[in-house]
């Protein structure tokens, strides 16, 4: 199986014992030790080849509630910035343990979390659409 393939919409809407929506997870691609050496450099590279190798790598996304501040501007140096304060936490935080228990049930022991990925897909998904606001 491709991991980019697989999907889990289950909880994007509210129904069941949830009362809001929480977002979708969604394959992430097949991590590799290189991808991983920068943000573990103290580990050796075969040792994260063999862990990434057993990976199963995933995307959870919940989407912010608007706010105006919320916005990517043109800096006067020509640069984009970006302003956002985050919204929706409580969503977000219940979709990853959920996520996490769905996870240890199909017999992945360990769970690990990287929230920074999620910002940084914000800002590129905003950044590359090209639409600024004054």
């Amino acid at each position: 199986m491709f991991q980019k393939t697989i999907g889990v919409n289950d909880w994007y809407n509210p129904g069941g014992d949830n009362h809001y929506p929480l977002g979708n997870v969604q394959g992430l691609g097949k991590l590799q030790g290189a991808m991983v050496k920068n943000a573990r450099r103290m580990i050796p590279k075969a040792i994260l080849d063999a862990v990434t190798h057993r990976t199963l790598d995933l995307f959870l996304q919940t989407e912010d509630l608007p706010l105006t501040e919320n916005r990517v501007t043109l800096g006067s140096d020509g640069r984009l910035v970006l302003a956002r304060r985050a919204t929706n936490l409580s969503a977000h935080r219940e979709l990853v343990k959920r996520m996490k228990a769905v996870s240890r049930k199909a017999g992945y022991p360990s769970v690990a979390v990287n929230p920074a990925l999620t910002v940084a897909s914000l800002a590129l998904r905003v950044a590359e659409s090209g639409q600024l606001t004054a």
